[in-house]
C-alpha cells in the first residue's frame, strides 16, 4: 500500500483523524470488553475474569498509544 503521508515527514489531517478515531473505537471496544468480563464474573462464570484481564490489557494499550500520539 502506498505511503500517503507528507513527504515532509507530518502525517496528513486525513491520517491524523483516522488514527485518533480508530483509537478511540479500540479504547471504547476495550472498555466494554472489560465491564462484559466483569458482567459475566459477578454471575458466576470463572472466564469472565479472563475477559475482564484482557480488556484492561486492551485499554492500557490503547490508552498508552493516545498518549504517545498526542506527545
Amino acid at each position: 500500500m502506498a505511503d500517503l503521508d507528507d513527504p515532509s515527514g507530518r502525517d496528513s489531517a486525513v491520517s491524523d483523524a483516522a488514527a485518533r478515531a480508530g483509537l478511540r473505537l479500540a479504547s471504547g471496544g476495550a472498555g466494554l470488553l472489560t465491564l462484559i468480563g466483569l458482567i459475566t464474573a459477578g454471575v458466576g462464570y470463572s472466564a469472565g475474569l479472563w475477559v475482564a484481564l484482557a480488556g484492561v490489557v486492551c485499554s492500557i494499550g490503547t490508552v498508552l498509544a493516545i498518549r504517545n500520539r498526542r506527545g
